[in-house]
């Protein structure tokens, strides 16, 4: 299953999530994604949570998700440096110190 469709290979869910980001309703669209997490159980979900999260700047919540994807979600080499450029980016919101 790709990122955004059902099993079946619908994408109406990956339209209507765009449509969320691209009203700025970064807040919905996490939850959504969550919700998506929860009936397909598929870590890739968590990158888009934390996006969205990070978007709506809510860091301290998109790092808990980022780093579930890292851990959970076997991303390629490119998706962990870009989880990893996000990390650093909102633990220095945060005032986390970065590893």
């Amino acid at each position: 299953m790709t990122l955004g469709t059902t099993g079946d290979g619908n994408n109406d869910g990956a339209i209507y999530w765009a449509n969320l980001q691209s009203q700025g309703n970064y807040s919905g669209a996490a939850l959504e994604y969550a919700i998506a997490y929860d009936i397909t159980k598929d870590p890739i979900l968590f990158f888009k949570i934390g996006t969205a999260n990070e978007k709506a700047g809510k860091c301290n919540v998109a790092l808990t998700y980022f780093q579930r994807y890292l851990k959970e979600g076997n991303p390629s080499d490119e998706y962990r440096r870009m989880t990893d450029e996000k990390v650093a980016g909102c633990k220095a919101a945060v005032g986390e110190p970065g590893d």
